[in-house]
């Protein structure tokens, strides 16, 4: 950021959904939907922003996975975020003072890949300033950056090789 904004780590939820197209033995693509709800807290006493509350993201990130084996695989790839909604605790901004769509890049892994229940991990960072406000009161630049962790749970499908046929 170009100012001296300071916000607390906070913690969020994601859920949705995806599809595995496999297209070799190791190596995947896998498009997904997620929506994303993000708490943030500015630690200054200056009205940014930004300030305490929770904005909301449609998500469709798309995976270019790499699959180290059974037990490991690699991901990145784009994301296209869509807002969904802002809630600023303290009325200082509204969802009209952010651009309604960004872009960012991520990088991850996912322990198990193939089994029902996925462990994984992924750093997505923003490469579009979704400052929209235009004011020289909310000056910044505000990037969509965030770590992910959490659990994919497959509840259809089974494993297909990429050559099933022989």
């Amino acid at each position: 950021n170009t100012t001296t904004n300071e916000f607390d780590f906070k913690t969020g939820w994601s859920a949705g959904i995806w599809v595995n197209f496999p297209l070799a033995n190791t190596f995947s693509l896998e498009p997904q939907v997620m929506y994303s709800s993000y708490a943030y807290e500015n630690k200054l006493s200056t009205p940014l922003l930004l300030n305490d509350g929770t904005i909301d993201y449609i998500s469709v990130p798309l995976l270019f996975k790499f699959h180290l084996g059974r037990k490991v695989a690699l991901t990145v790839g784009p994301q296209v975020d869509f807002l969904s909604s802002l809630d600023d605790d303290r009325n200082n901004s509204s969802k009209d003072d952010f651009k309604k769509t960004s872009f960012s890049g991520f990088a991850g892994f996912e322990l198990f890949p193939h089994d029902r229940v996925t462990i994984f991990g992924r750093y997505i960072h923003g490469f579009t300033d979704m400052n929209d406000a235009g004011s020289a009161t909310t000056a910044g630049k505000y990037y969509n950056q965030v770590i992910q962790a959490g659990l994919k749970l497959k509840i259809f499908g089974k494993r297909v090789l990429a050559d099933s046929d022989g």
